[in-house]
């Protein structure tokens, strides 16, 4: 009792929102606010939209992602590194997203129509400045039959893993806030954010790694905030370990769980209970996920399948972070690819958009100076602070140094902004929470608000301002 006492006097002081805080323990699984579920039903609408209007495989390596999920359909097991052709680096992915799209497709005819051919044309082949990746033909039409409706049904559990990430944020912004208003504000960024609605319309891992890191940070946040017990602990190690065995992105929430054990033992100034809390977490991850680290142990000699995945990757030539301009370059394809830039990166938004975000940016960073202003002058205590940064600043860094080291590697091939959704949930609160700040009281939401409904005014009018025209398709839906 008395341990548990200590989780419950450092969740006391806590700075509260306009909303009782009750309601946002582990319950909130169990009884969501419709406002966040209406959100998730209008993001599942758009990413419907979206996938409708991209013609299958103009989605970054859905060529690549579309085979790993065939192959497991048809029986013929994990692929493995180096041996499949048509696979290449993507053998190298854990399988959780490729599984349950193979159950989707499990009753389709795959035999027909034939899939699309490569575009010889295609920008990035350097013959030529057409943006789709593939030879589209009237087989691709509504109603899709054979292979073309397996893509469109694989996409569907892309949608899927979307419409989670925005309940899971919902989650972790209204544990750490207490706020439904800022919570609902930080889903609505995610919802509307069009490159993440694109990503979540196609046949990719990435929508479902972000649901499940944001899922598992909204776990840590509860144990933080309301102490550890079995079934937190659990629940929180088991999303870690589907995590871990859907994307290698994942692992960041490795150090993350140490942080937020040691935090745990600072609030409860015993480390035997960090040692029952890992224990707790541990052993779900580990059955989970521990697994996929031992075949790759015994397949390649190396937990991560690391050494042979830099064998098969295309050439690459690592950026140099010691130059100056290779950060103005990196931050600049990172923003604009995190907001849209669409297709294989062929198809982006006008300049003038992604200058309107930076400003968004500008103003959020100096709502978050004011913030932290009154905060030191209300003399309010250390702790009160210590896990809304630690879960929004720790895994943004995380994800940030991941990137880095990504594109210091393998070059431009890791300068997408959608290897910087895993964190999607801490940015976007850090933005929500910013704005807020120029107008206490009643009026508070207000800027968050009209930044909201310009994201969506632009995420309604990218299918058919950017996507339809770029294309060109000569076929419909009917």
């Amino acid at each position: 009792m008395g341990r548990q006492g200590r989780f419950r006097r450092a969740a006391a002081r806590w700075p509260r929102g306009q909303s009782k805080p009750g309601p946002y323990r582990l319950g909130l699984l169990r009884r969501p606010p419709i406002q966040a579920g209406l959100l998730a039903a209008v993001f599942t609408i758009l990413a419907g939209g979206y996938s409708l209007a991209t013609p299958i495989f103009e989605g970054p390596d859905e060529t690549g992602h579309f085979p790993y999920v065939t192959q497991l359909a048809v029986g013929e097991g994990l692929p493995v590194q180096g041996r499949e052709a048509g696979l290449s680096t993507i053998t190298a992915h854990p399988p959780f997203y490729y599984a349950l799209a193979a159950l989707a497709v499990a009753g389709v005819d795959r035999t027909s129509p034939a899939l699309p051919q490569p575009n010889p044309s295609f920008v990035w082949s350097g013959r030529g400045l057409d943006p789709n990746a593939v030879i589209h033909t009237s087989s691709e039409a509504f109603p899709f039959q054979g292979s073309v409706l397996a893509v469109h049904l694989a996409r569907l559990v892309s949608v899927f893993f979307g419409a989670l990430t925005i309940a899971g944020t919902y989650w972790f912004a209204a544990t750490l806030s207490r706020d439904r208003g800022l919570a609902l504000g930080t889903a609505s960024v995610v919802a509307f954010n069009p490159q993440f609605l694109f990503i979540s319309g196609v046949v990719s891992n990435d929508s479902a790694v972000t649901a499940l890191v944001t899922l598992s940070l909204g776990a840590m946040a509860v144990l933080l905030r309301d102490g550890p017990t079995p079934a937190r602990s659990a629940l929180a190690g088991a999303l870690v370990g589907l995590a871990l065995i859907t994307k290698a992105g994942a692992l960041v929430l490795l150090p993350l769980a140490v942080l937020v054990l040691a935090a745990l033992g600072a609030q409860a100034g015993s480390w035997r209970k960090v040692g029952e809390v890992a224990g707790w977490a541990g052993v779900p991850c580990l059955l989970i996920s521990g697994w996929w680290f031992a075949r790759n142990q015994a397949l390649y000699g190396d937990p991560l399948g690391y050494q042979v995945y830099l064998t098969i990757h295309p050439a690459f030539s690592g950026a140099d972070f010691t130059q100056r301009d290779q950060w103005a370059r990196f931050f600049e394809i990172m923003h604009r690819s995190f907001w849209g830039w669409f297709g294989w990166m062929t198809v982006s938004l006008e300049r003038q958009v992604y200058a309107v975000l930076r400003v968004i940016y500008a103003v959020a960073a100096a709502g978050g100076v004011i913030a932290t202003i009154r905060w030191a002058r209300a003399s309010a205590p250390l702790a009160s602070l210590t896990t809304p940064w630690l879960l929004t600043i720790a895994p943004t860094f995380l994800v940030f140094a991941w990137t880095v080291n990504y594109v210091r590697t393998f070059g431009d091939f890791g300068l997408q902004g959608r290897y910087w959704f895993p964190a999607i949930a801490p940015l976007a609160l850090l933005l929500a929470a910013g704005l807020p700040s120029f107008y206490p009281g009643r009026w508070r939401l207000v800027p968050l608000g009209i930044a909201v409904l310009a994201l969506a005014s632009l995420a309604v009018a990218v299918p058919f301002r950017y996507l339809a025209p770029a294309y060109n398709l000569t076929f419909g839906l009917g």
